[in-house]
């Protein structure tokens, strides 16, 4: 689960609940570590792979599942396939009030935004009362992984 650190007032971190364990979940897991956040990873195809998983991508990773780490977080990551969304948001529980990060893409057979509908418009009506933020949807896990190392005059911005 995630450390204390948070009550520590000299500590600035985050608790970060991602669904997805995948690349993009998981990339963002490492990084915020990385940068000192609490990172709690759930809703993985491998549930009983999910703690080596967490252990894999740094000190401040754990694993849970998807309403534990909803519970705790500060902020949500959304990083499963579309066709996996109403299974994680069922299973999360608790949205309402909390900063949700949808770094989804319509791809599969599940419904998806009507005629004139945007992904957003659409996700963000399935996650009432959510305060709902679109990214890391856009590049690829690798080129975010690889543009995190650059110096800082030539990082990429998000």
């Amino acid at each position: 689960m995630l450390d204390n650190r948070r009550d520590d007032p000299r500590v600035a971190g985050v608790r970060i609940g991602i669904l997805g364990a995948g690349r993009i979940g998981g990339n963002a897991g490492r990084l915020w570590s990385r940068a000192g956040h609490d990172v709690l990873i759930s809703f993985s195809r491998d549930p009983d792979g999910l703690p080596a998983r967490a252990a894999a991508l740094g000190d401040h990773v754990g694993a849970a599942t998807p309403a534990q780490a909803v519970a705790v977080a500060d902020v949500v990551m959304l990083a499963v396939p579309w066709d996996a969304i109403d299974e994680a948001l069922r299973q999360a529980t608790g949205l309402a009030g909390k900063v949700v990060i949808d770094a989804t893409n319509p791809f599969g057979s599940a419904a998806r935004p009507g005629s004139g509908q945007t992904v957003a418009q659409y996700n963000s009506a399935r996650m009432p009362g959510a305060r709902y933020v679109r990214a890391f949807n856009t590049l690829t896990a690798s080129f975010q992984a690889a543009a995190s190392t650059r110096p800082s005059h030539e990082r990429a911005v998000l």
